[in-house]
């Protein structure tokens, strides 16, 4: 019996943490809710500019993960520079 699919379901796919077996239960539901699949797919999307952003930025990870989701307005007060041990 499959259990009903959940929002955290979903972002476990997008980051491909889900088993296996989950997982294509996941898919399989995706397959057949077009509007889901959508949002999945924007969700993915989100994800790689994230770490596309994170990985092109010399800003501290956390600042920049703060200013993300909106823990931060500005980067007053925040360590945001990292340093490099090159």
């Amino acid at each position: 019996m499959n259990l009903p699919v959940t929002e955290a379901d979903l972002h476990a796919y997008v980051d491909g943490v889900l088993p296996a077996a989950r997982a294509a239960e996941v898919a399989a539901y995706l397959a057949e809710r077009p509007e889901e699949a959508a949002r999945v797919r924007a969700y993915a999307a989100q994800n790689d500019a994230m770490h596309r952003l994170i990985a092109s930025s010399q800003m501290n990870c956390n600042a920049l993960l703060m200013m993300i989701v909106g823990r931060a307005r500005s980067t007053a007060g925040l360590a945001v520079w990292s340093v490099s041990s090159e």
